[in-house]
């Protein structure tokens, strides 16, 4: 595994939990949308709901609607709060997927709301992962609820295929007990299901060429791959070292062998933007590592996780994160390694 050199202090910036400020340079800032630490209230995963509308969902069915500009709107769920884990969007739905083997649907027809009422099979499961296929029908991920909380626990990993009118129970297509399946990407140009199943020592990154009839083992990752992703046409994974998920995170593309970032701790998911990979962080750290060793750049923003990132325009994206933190990078014209951080007001127009 490649190591990746220890980055110089001339760029690394340590920045108070979520307070009332941007980082700047120039015209590039990370803008802080919301100031109150939230532990029991973290967000796990941003989707593009509308032209410049995007939900934040997380922990205890908090859900925020954002646009572009930084203005929230408080969402309300009429249901029992349980922890939002996917947000899928689709063309006359919006799905949500969560633990206590629940999903949420929003008809965007009438506005109005519906939740599964699965078997007593999936109560303590998390829907981890969530994609819709080609054919509409929606494909999950995930395990024992315990699992994605960080608890131990016998994984109980599965895949199934979810009909979008949640009225019929899931098809589950693919499980193993000792692994817990922790991603799932569909690449539409090989018509290809790939997953990530970790087993507590290894991640076996699986693939379906037949609609999820069959998986074969497509790589073996001697590390906990928590997140995959296509990106630019490659397939790129981040993840831990192991399961001690506080400690190193990695990232890699398949076929190569994974970049070790020790001391980062998980690197929860990747944000493609402008031309630069950004990984987020255990720690609460934005990075960007370079071609040629270190860092073309890293700020922490906040002191906590940093879960999930959406590129929103070629110059700004949404990040979200432990303690309900939401925040609003900018990169104006700058490219990740041009980006030299000061600390400014958020109101400030200077």
């Amino acid at each position: 595994m490649r190591r990746l050199p220890d980055l110089s202090l001339k760029t690394w910036m340590v920045l108070p939990a979520l307070m009332l400020a941007a980082v700047s340079a120039f015209s590039q800032t990370i803008t802080p949308l919301q100031a109150d630490f939230r532990p029991d209230m973290s967000y796990y995963d941003i989707a593009q709901v509308g032209p410049d509308a995007f939900w934040v969902a997380g922990e205890n069915n908090v859900l925020t609607q954002v646009d572009s500009s930084g203005n929230l709107m408080k969402v309300d769920i009429p249901f029992a709060a349980t922890s939002i884990l996917k947000i899928v969007p689709t063309g006359s739905a919006i799905f949500l997927a969560c633990d206590q083997g629940t999903i949420y649907r929003f008809d965007l027809s009438d506005q109005s709301w519906s939740k599964s009422y699965f078997s007593k099979a999936f109560a303590k499961l998390a829907f981890y992962d969530m994609l819709e296929l080609p054919d509409g029908t929606l494909l999950a991920s995930g395990g024992n609820m315990k699992i994605a909380k960080g608890k131990k626990g016998m994984a109980k990993g599965f895949i199934a295929k979810i009909n979008p009118d949640l009225k019929t129970e899931p098809e589950v297509i693919w499980k193993n007990p000792v692994t817990f399946v922790w991603s799932l990407l569909y690449h539409e140009s090989e018509n290809e299901i790939l997953a990530a199943s970790y087993n507590g020592g290894f991640t076996q990154i699986l693939s379906s060429v037949d609609d999820g009839i069959t998986f074969q083992r497509k790589e073996t990752v001697k590390a906990l791959v928590h997140h995959l992703a296509l990106i630019d046409g490659d397939i790129w994974y981040s993840g831990a070292k192991d399961f001690r998920y506080t400690k190193d995170g990695i990232i890699g593309k398949m076929g190569e062998e994974p970049l070790l970032m020790e001391g980062e701790g998980c690197i929860w998911s990747l944000l493609p933007m402008n031309g630069t990979v950004y990984s987020l962080a255990y720690n609460g750290a934005l990075v960007a590592p370079s071609e040629n060793g270190g860092y073309s750049f890293k700020v922490r923003p906040v002191t906590h996780a940093l879960y999930e990132g959406l590129a929103i325009s070629s110059t700004k994206a949404l990040i979200a994160g432990h303690g309900q933190a939401l925040l609003l990078m900018d990169l104006g014209e700058a490219k990740g390694n041009q980006l030299t951080l000061r600390v400014k007001n958020k109101d400030d127009s200077k």
